[in-house]
């Protein structure tokens, strides 16, 4: 009973996939108003145009007036990133018996400096050197 029910289960299933029409999933579909002619007519090469030429010359003077207000303007201040610190704490139990997963904790260590520029920087501050302990003589 159990291998006639098989059987049947299999026939049905292949038979399922048998009537599916598989043309109209993989058929090329072309857009509205798309035919060969308009094709061939977008690939051919179109005639230069004298209003572009115009307009680009148009493009490029504005774009020069643009660079010019931009190199007269003052240079904008910047500030730099906070030095912040990440602390990670690992998992614990408090007295109360509960268990705490790990985390992270972030502390701002140092405050961001503004500057205008790499000339407002002393040279102290650009290359900083890291000099051993010296012994005293005693």
């Amino acid at each position: 009973m159990i291998r006639k029910i098989g059987i049947f289960l299999l026939l049905l299933l292949v038979s399922s996939c048998g009537t599916k029409n598989w043309e109209d999933k993989y058929k090329y579909v072309a857009h509205k108003g798309w035919s060969k002619e308009a094709y061939i007519y977008s690939k051919l090469p179109k005639p230069p145009i004298e209003e572009e030429s115009i307009t680009k010359g148009f493009i490029e003077e504005e774009r020069k007036e643009i660079l010019k207000k931009l190199v007269k303007k003052p240079p904008v201040p910047l500030k730099t990133p906070d030095k912040i610190l990440r602390i990670l704490v690992l998992p614990w139990v408090d007295k109360d018996g509960n268990l705490h997963t790990q985390q992270y904790i972030f502390v701002k260590v140092e405050e961001g400096k503004w500057i205008l520029g790499n000339y407002l920087l002393k040279e102290e501050e650009i290359t900083k050197e890291i000099n051993p302990l010296e012994e005293y003589p005693s």
